[in-house]
This record gives C-alpha cells, structure tokens and sequence, in this order.
C-alpha cells in the first residue's frame, strides 16, 4: 500500500513544492513592485521638486522683454515725430504755393490792368487825333 499512495502523495509534494516556489515568485514579484512603485515615486519625486519649479518659472516670464517693450516706444516716438514733421512740412509747402498762386493772380491782375490801360491810352490817342483831323479840316473849311 505504500507504494500506492507514494506516487500520488510525491506528485501532491511536487505540486505543493511548485505553488509554494510559485507563492515565493509572486511574493518576490509583488517585493520588486512595491519596490518598483516606491522607486519611481522617488524618482518623481525628486524630478518634481526641480521640474515644477523650473516650468513655472518658465511660464510666468513674460514673453516680450523690456528692452523690445523700449525699442517698440521709441519706434513710436519717431514715427510720430516723423509724421508731425511731414504736417508742418506740408502746411510750408502750401503756404509758399498759395502765396505764390496770390503773387501770380496780383501779376496777372497788374498786366491786365497795364492792358487795358494801353487799350484805352490808345484808343484816346486814335480819338485825338481823329478830333484834330476833323478841327483841322473845319478850320481850312472856314477859311
């Protein structure tokens, strides 16, 4: 009888044997997780304590410098001091054309008063002497 049971109790033995080194892996496995997951939770969270505040950092900073800030002002002061100087530049402009076109309506105004008074000298002249020629001729008709 001894051999009977003696096969199936040493295969019962080799698979208790087997689930408990099985039972040891899974406890070793379940050691290198915990393990693994305390780890990588110090690797967060030393990565963390430098990282965060890094990206922080990093996303507070203004993303124009101050010196652009200046440099785009001061573009603006000349932009505009050059537009003020083209206004005045232009206002002198036309004001030394519109006393010019003055100037050139006065110089037309003087010829066309010098003409017309030639006209008129003229046409007394032609009258005078039509008057003299019609005195002359009743003088010698009178005689």
């Amino acid at each position: 009888m001894l051999r009977r049971n003696t096969i199936p109790t040493m295969k019962l033995s080799i698979a208790q044997l087997g689930i408990l080194q099985q039972s040891v892996k899974s406890g070793v496995t379940a050691d290198a997780i915990v393990n693994a997951n305390n780890a990588a939770l110090q690797m967060l969270a030393e990565t963390s304590k430098e990282a965060i505040p890094m990206l922080e950092r990093t996303a507070q900073s203004p993303t124009v410098s101050i010196q652009s800030v200046t440099a785009l002002a001061e573009s603006l002061v000349e932009q505009n001091n050059g537009i003020i100087a083209a206004i005045d530049n232009g206002r002198k402009q036309r004001a030394q054309l519109e006393a010019a076109v003055v100037k050139s309506a006065e110089t037309i105004n003087d010829s066309v008063k010098i003409r017309d008074q030639k006209i008129v000298e003229a046409l007394l002249n032609e009258g005078k002497e039509s008057q003299e020629e019609v005195e002359k001729t009743n003088v010698t008709e009178e005689k």
